[in-house]
């Protein structure tokens, strides 16, 4: 549930005061310095400016030709559209900054790059990645003079304990970053502590129900309310009653609980925070669950699944979503829909299972999720239901066979394949710079957009997760039409297999001539030459070269041995 606590809170490092609002039309008259006031000064209770008063001071920024405020503009623009949502000019914006960061050789900038880059990961529910980006902060923190972003890292750190049920781990790291931050006086990130150091004793007491952990989280849930105020921090104030909501529910005091957690959820809903909204819901339907009123569980649990689908969230906590609606429509008799979410449950709690299994096991025995399968199985009509399973294990069998033959077929083709590659040391293709030979330029504007072309192959631009054929026709000043035809007809294949050639062409280089990247994992490797999902890097890869890249890194690292 706390997934995007300490993601909200940390991002943000100026300490907020009273919101000011200012009209977009007085932004003109107002320099960098005041700029960057206003967005920490509304960063919590007016979204919809954070992204005016950034593009602003990205806009002077340019216009000064000043990298280090560059650098500041680009941060900022990141954090705002995070905010608001928006993925794509999320990795755009956190491109950037990594860019200007590292022409600057602006450590502090860089921790700050690799903190969202984490933050976003964990927000995917790839924690994996997120806990290396948030290791590379704590690296390059190591050459400032002050802790702060170490202490960032920390913090987050202790999210993904908390995420993978290891709550007392996690109470450690967040108890000496809380120290750390009122320490060096950042009163903003210890009321982000503070919160997470409060749902960390909530779940200590649901682990094994001392009373004396109920008692600090109610501690530091006051304590955080105070703060909140004080600060004029909205956004906080309403996560700490949403701990306090869940306080009231473990307590018993039921009809407060259903106050507090509709008053949050008005609140969200008002900011338009899907995630929170569906987290309410989630709590919401928890506490109907408890007080067995399985209508009203069903109706704000649909909801938080309405927004979950539209929205592609990944969140681990989901999956209770699920069962949870499993369970309360079990209890209403209607079995077609009790079997829908069962099956939805068991699909992400595979994956699940395979990232957290601490939490499969816990939410799988909370809610004795074999007896209620077997409730909902007794509805059915047996002799239908052992008919499918004969069909599916003849079927299954058939495929089996099928799959086991073409396997090794197409393994002794690789095989062939992967020793022809390590040979040559280059993908068999066609180079990927080079225009074709006998292609005629004789257009002043097509030479124009193939050196542009190329010069954005010298600076890599290409292995950026923001590179589309949209951001490249903006980059070199012309139509996406017109370039797609430039490079059809030039290249000699589609913008896509173009920037795909080049970043293979860039992995293999790399993978030869630098040791360290044969000890990455792909998804880091994916990430690192420009492409968001390992699995798209992995079918790239192999459609280039004719070998899978974990054969052809298992290959290399014996051939180094």
């Amino acid at each position: 549930m706390y997934r995007l606590v300490i993601l909200c809170f940390i991002c943000f490092t100026v300490l907020p005061s009273k919101a000011q609002n200012v009209t977009p039309v007085s932004l003109d008259s107002l320099s960098f310095r005041q700029l960057d006031s206003l967005f920490s000064n509304t960063q919590n209770s007016n979204f919809d400016s954070l992204e005016l008063y950034a593009q602003k001071m990205l806009q002077i920024a340019r216009n000064e030709n000043d990298i280090a405020k560059k650098n500041k503009a680009f941060y900022k623009l990141a954090l705002a559209y995070k905010r608001q949502g928006k993925k794509a000019k999320t990795t755009q914006a956190i491109d950037s900054l990594a860019l200007y960061a590292s022409k600057a050789n602006d450590a502090y900038m860089l921790s700050n790059c690799f903190n969202l880059r984490g933050n976003v990961s964990y927000e995917e529910g790839n924690l994996e990645a997120a806990f290396s980006h948030y290791e590379d902060v704590i690296e390059v923190s190591k050459t400032l003079e002050d802790s702060y972003m170490s202490l960032v890292a920390l913090n987050n750190i202790a999210l993904i304990k908390k995420e993978l049920q290891t709550p007392k781990k996690a109470l450690i790291d967040a108890k000496n970053a809380l120290k750390g931050f009122m320490e060096e006086k950042e009163a903003y990130s210890e009321i982000s502590a503070l919160h997470l150091v409060s749902e960390l004793y909530l779940d200590l007491y649901r682990e094994n129900s001392n009373p004396a952990y109920l008692d600090s989280t109610l501690q530091n849930v006051n304590l955080g309310l105070k703060k909140s105020k004080a600060y004029s921090d909205t956004f906080g104030y309403y996560l700490f009653l949403s701990t306090k909501g869940q306080w009231l529910q473990e307590t018993n005091q039921f009809d407060e609980a259903l106050q507090v957690f509709n008053e949050v959820a008005a609140y969200f809903k008002d900011k338009k925070d899907d995630k929170w909204q569906m987290f309410m819901y989630l709590y919401l339907g928890r506490l109907y669950d408890t007080l067995q009123q399985p209508k009203n569980a069903i109706s704000v649990l649909e909801k938080a699944s309405d927004i979950l689908i539209s929205k592609d969230f990944h969140f681990n906590d989901t999956s209770e979503i699920y069962l949870l609606l499993t369970k309360n429509y079990f209890y209403v008799n209607d079995r077609k829909k009790a079997e829908y979410y069962l099956e939805k449950y068991k699909k992400l709690s595979d994956k699940v299972q395979h990232d957290n299994r601490n939490l499969y096991a816990k939410l799988h025995n909370a809610y004795n999720v074999s007896a209620l399968e077997k409730k909902i199985s007794l509805i059915e009509e047996k002799a239908s239901f052992y008919q499918k399973i004969r069909f599916v294990i003849i079927f299954g069998s058939i495929c089996i066979g099928i799959i086991a033959l073409i396997f090794y077929r197409k393994n002794r083709i690789n095989r062939k394949k992967l020793a022809l590659l390590l040979e040559k040391g280059a993908v068999p293709r066609k180079s990927v710079a080079p225009a074709i030979q006998n292609a005629k330029i004789e257009d002043a504007e097509v030479q124009r957009i193939l050196s542009s072309l190329a010069q954005l192959e010298e600076e890599e631009y290409y292995l950026t997760q923001s590179c589309t054929l949209n951001s490249v026709a903006k980059k070199i000043d012309t139509n996406t039409s017109y370039l797609s035809k430039i490079i059809n007809e030039h290249k000699g294949m589609s913008f896509a297999n173009y920037v795909n050639a080049y970043r293979i062409d860039k992995v293999l280089t790399k993978l030869k001539a630098e040791k360290k990247y044969q000890k990455y994992t792909l998804k880091y490797i994916a990430e690192q030459f420009g492409f968001s999902r390992h699995e798209t890097f992995s079918r790239v890869f192999k459609k280039q070269t004719g070998i899978s890249p974990s054969n052809y890194l298992k290959k290399i690292k014996n051939d180094n041995l």
